[in-house]
């Protein structure tokens, strides 16, 4: 039994099967993350090492060199680059396409940890940078407040951020505009050049001074104590009296110790207030739409609350609204187009009957569609296919597609029906069964250029 035969003889069976197709399809949909573009990443890593106060040959012979000798061991590696300036250093790795970047990852945080004795000491931080699309913040706050700066901190560190933390999907909440005190050393070079002194003798003095040192253990009675002497810096007052080595003078005799803001190089205002702005980063299995309207509604719960009236806020980027503006837009130009595409069957079908048949096969193929991307998703497959522009897209391309075969096949039914008098049972089955083979080669001829894409790397 072939299945036109088994479509026409079990017609109960075929409904159930379609209605269980359409369910889970709709079930799948709700699952589906929405995002305005496919995701995907580029086969590149960038390295960067923040050194300030430097020259750029200095940052390229102490930093770029050394990195650049050590990353070059790096396996599938096609191109490395640097750029050294006055206050950092930039090192771009490009792989071949379809490397694993996760192991990239490692690989060269590996190769940093061995190249790290031979950086500077004064070198603080590495930041290893890849991007994906993921990293497009999902939503963008902009933040003031009435009173102080200090309360402002204290309400964005302690209530604020933690509570957006805690929302399900949200990978990461990224500070703008935050100036912590830090402590700040303003040397008097008139006094330096008086005492010959140079920076590199006054950090040596601050960088010995400020460590703890383990004193081994003591043994008194059976108990066993741990000894350890405790150097570091708790108090400005401390700094200022660090003595520097091969002097009888101290710190505070030349330079001037403090505990205050930095001086402030990027400025953001809301309603003529200094501002702060919260970009939040969503999970990569994240739904933008969802992650977005969760924190939206946290912002507002803390922004009605009356212990914060002085607390203004202002969203400058929404991710989810631009998503859902551009996938309604699509997809009420989707609607019409099936509409139509309905309206030219009917106009040279002239049959109500053969116009909603056909009709019909156009939502159901779709929402079929959904289930088998939501199916993609899960093991073994993990893809991460999304519902997006480019996605949506080529659903709309296909409603087009559909159409031509159904009316190959129903048009054929008819012919049998009404030429050779078959009844509607009869003519169902050999009509479908003399096209099957045609259709289904012109369907796969088409479909199978497209298949590829299905095993695409998400890098590059």
């Amino acid at each position: 039994m072939n299945l036109p035969e088994f479509s026409v003889k079990k017609p109960i069976t075929m409904l159930m099967l379609i209605l269980s197709i359409v369910v889970l399809g709709i079930l799948g949909l709700k699952r589906l993350p929405l995002t305005f573009y496919p995701q995907f990443s580029a086969p590149s890593l960038r390295i960067n090492v923040p050194y300030p106060s430097s020259s750029p040959q200095e940052v390229e012979r102490l930093i770029a060199r050394p990195i650049e000798d050590i990353m070059g061991t790096l396996s599938h590696l096609d191109r490395i680059s640097s750029t050294s300036s006055a206050n950092n250093c930039n090192v771009r790795l490009e792989f071949t396409m379809g490397t694993d970047m996760d192991m990239a990852s490692v690989e060269v945080r590996d190769r940093l940890d061995r190249v790290r004795p031979q950086l500077p000491e004064d070198v603080d931080r590495i930041f290893i940078r890849r991007w994906q699309t993921s990293d497009i913040p999902v939503l963008g706050l902009s933040l003031a407040w009435e009173g102080s700066n200090d309360e402002l901190y204290e309400i964005v560190n302690k209530v604020l951020v933690p509570r957006i933390e805690r929302v399900e999907g949200v990978a990461n909440v990224d500070i703008g505009g935050i100036d912590e005190r830090v402590v700040q050393v303003e040397l008097d070079l008139e006094k330096m050049r008086a005492h010959h002194l140079d920076f590199f003798n006054l950090a040596r003095s601050l960088r010995t001074n400020n460590v703890n040192i383990a004193g081994g253990t003591i043994i008194d009675g059976g108990r066993k104590f741990n000894v350890r002497t405790i150097g570091e810096f708790r108090t400005v007052e401390e700094i200022a009296q660090v003595p520097i080595s091969g002097t009888h003078l101290v710190l505070g005799d030349v330079a001037t110790v403090k505990f205050d803001f930095p001086e402030k190089k990027r400025f953001q205002h809301l309603n003529h207030r200094d501002a702060i702005v919260l970009n939040v980063y969503k999970a990569s299995t994240a739904n933008v739409v969802d992650v977005a309207k969760t924190v939206k509604s946290v912002v507002m719960q803390l922004k009605n609350d009356p212990k914060y009236a002085q607390l203004h806020m202002q969203i400058f980027r929404d991710q989810s609204k631009d998503i859902l503006d551009s996938l309604n837009n699509l997809t009420m130009a989707g609607i019409f187009g099936a509409l139509l595409a309905n309206l030219m069957l009917f106009i040279f079908l002239r049959k109500v009957r053969s116009t909603l048949i056909i009709g019909l096969a156009i939502p159901i193929s779709i929402v079929a569609t959904f289930l088998l991307m939501y199916i993609l998703r899960l093991a073994p497959f993990n893809s991460e296919v999304t519902i997006n522009l480019v996605s949506l897209s080529g659903l709309m391309f296909a409603v087009g597609m559909l159409v031509d075969p159904a009316v190959v096949v129903l048009e054929n039914i008819f012919r049998h029906k009404q030429d050779e008098g078959l009844n509607a049972h009869d003519a169902a089955i050999v009509g479908a069964r003399e096209v099957a083979v045609a259709v289904t080669s012109a369907t796969l001829t088409t479909v199978i250029v497209f298949v590829p894409l299905v095993f695409m790397s998400t890098s590059g």
